[in-house]
């Protein structure tokens, strides 16, 4: 309708209370949708630094909870190693004591085998001995024996 109409026809509607009414409403509303995308702005960026901010803090929050988790666990490994060093100095010296005790047990078994063939030719010497006591007993008795018959006689 206004495209089909003149400039000239639209020039006293300008005048008008009501176009002068549309204008300043038109004005207004121009006026608050700027300031509500300056508010709308302002909140994001107030929302998006809260976030950063809550963001940034977790963030920290996780790095120190790291960062002592890693001191402990180092600290675990540290102890580990100990003890792991401990268990094969021990384990060492139980090796040392069982070679030593194993060393005396040979020791103590040849001796043990010395003494028993000791034993053994003593007792051997020892039946000789009596055996040859014994015959030599007789022996004595049998002179003895004849001696005396031959006294008796």
């Amino acid at each position: 309708f206004f495209s089909l109409m003149e400039y000239s026809d639209v020039a006293p509607l300008r005048d008008t209370p009501e176009y002068a009414a549309a204008w300043d409403l038109e004005v207004w509303k121009q006026t608050e949708m700027a300031k509500y995308q300056r508010q709308l702005t302002a909140n994001k960026k107030q929302l998006q630094a809260e976030w950063k901010a809550g963001h940034d803090k977790k963030v920290k929050e996780h790095e120190l909870e790291h960062a002592q988790k890693m001191a402990e666990q180092r600290k675990l490994e540290a102890k580990v190693r100990q003890e792991m060093q401990s268990m094969a100095r021990q384990r060492e010296h139980l090796q040392q004591s069982e070679r030593a005790a194993a060393k005396t047990l040979r020791e103590k078994e040849t001796e043990y085998q010395r003494l028993m063939q000791n034993c053994e030719e003593q007792v051997k010497w020892a039946k000789e001995s009596e055996k040859q006591s014994k015959e030599s007993l007789h022996r004595m008795e049998a002179v003895n024996l004849g001696l005396t018959e031959k006294v008796e006689q």
